[in-house]
């Protein structure tokens, strides 16, 4: 397993597309992909992050990536996880 620490873009760049291979994407979905893929790539079968409770945005984020909500990681925050095939 993998823990996925930290993922920030700062407010400026947040909504910003970037140029790819596969043409213009969100940056935010290259980073979490980019992340995901060096996981899978280091043998990682699965990851976790934890999300701060009130932040939907990320919760969004990492929904849309297939991650789910495990539980409580403590008072202010949620753990998510989800499978790498």
């Amino acid at each position: 397993m993998c823990d996925l620490h930290v993922i920030a873009i700062a407010n400026n760049q947040q909504g910003t597309d970037v140029e790819t291979s596969s043409g213009q994407q969100p940056l935010v979905k290259v980073v979490l992909d980019t992340a995901l893929a060096l996981a899978r790539e280091l043998g990682a079968s699965r990851v976790q992050s934890i999300v701060a409770r009130g932040n939907s945005r990320s919760i969004r984020m990492l929904a849309r990536q297939g991650f789910t909500r495990v539980g409580p990681f403590d008072s202010d925050y949620d753990e998510y996880a989800a499978r790498l095939a």
